[in-house]
């Protein structure tokens, strides 16, 4: 992927609906966010993860992945619109109920290298959008998503320059595509997140992934999020095996959060 520099204007495509909510505008989508709280054993929220939703002018509802991969043409486009969507979350969660929590903002590896520029890590994420709100960057976790990346060693280098500057850094769904032991050695993360389909097989009787997983985590002291808790069984058995956070409809549905 070429390194481009952002050409557009991030303040302009933003505002706030009847409700107080910031939303984007860009090239004819409308982007929105809403937000899945995790938890603790006990079941007090610990924060919440920043999901992206998409509409056309239509009214038609387009998924992240399919937007990401299939409407943006550009590596510009990228990271524009993954600029946009870290704007509109971070300042949503600060005015809501869980700003005083932690933001989980997805991170697509391929636009690792936008966010060594000025645009993106000093403006972006940095004074222009989080010096306005109560966030500080020790609240934000930066959670790498599971999609291969064309250079790892750039996304280590990201990582790292942001784990400086005191954000929190995760690696999203572990036990699927590039989200495995090899990216856990060359990122040691925070928190790893366990892929909902890992415990779906431990629950079957098959826990050699999600042994391999909790052993990666602790090789580098990470902390460990069980995702896609959807039954009371699936709870119980993660509790039971000591993981440190949950998230899924079992507990709670990603959700808009509107203003306080």
């Amino acid at each position: 992927m070429t390194t481009a520099r952002l050409n557009y204007d991030i303040a302009g495509n933003v505002s706030q609906d009847a409700e107080g909510l910031y939303i984007a505008e860009f090239e004819g989508y409308l982007l929105s966010s809403v937000f899945q709280p995790i938890f603790n054993k006990n079941l007090d929220p610990i924060g919440a993860e920043a999901l992206l939703r998409i509409s056309t002018d239509s009214g038609e509802v387009i998924p992240p992945s399919i937007f990401f991969s299939q409407h943006l043409k550009t590596d510009i486009e990228l990271a524009y619109a993954e600029s946009l969507s870290r704007h509109i979350h971070i300042r949503n969660f600060s005015q809501s109920e869980y700003a005083h929590l932690k933001l989980f903002l997805n991170v697509l590896p391929n636009n690792s290298h936008s966010m060594t520029s000025n645009e993106i890590e000093s403006v972006m994420i940095g004074n222009k959008v989080i010096a306005p709100t109560s966030l500080s960057s020790e609240q934000i976790v930066m959670e790498v998503l599971e999609q291969d990346t064309h250079c790892e060693s750039t996304l280590s280098r990201t990582t790292g320059r942001l784990a400086q500057e005191g954000f929190i850094i995760a690696i999203d769904d572990y036990g699927t595509k590039a989200s495995n032991d090899y990216r856990i050695a060359m990122l040691k993360p925070d928190i790893v997140k366990l892929d909902r389909t890992i415990i779906e097989d431990y629950c079957k009787g098959q826990s050699d992934k999600l042994k391999a997983g909790l052993e990666a985590a602790k090789s580098v002291g990470a902390q460990i999020i069980a995702e896609g808790i959807e039954t009371a069984d699936q709870f119980r058995r993660m509790r039971l095996l000591g993981i440190d956070m949950f998230q899924g409809y079992y507990l709670a549905h990603p959700h808009i959060a509107k203003p306080l």
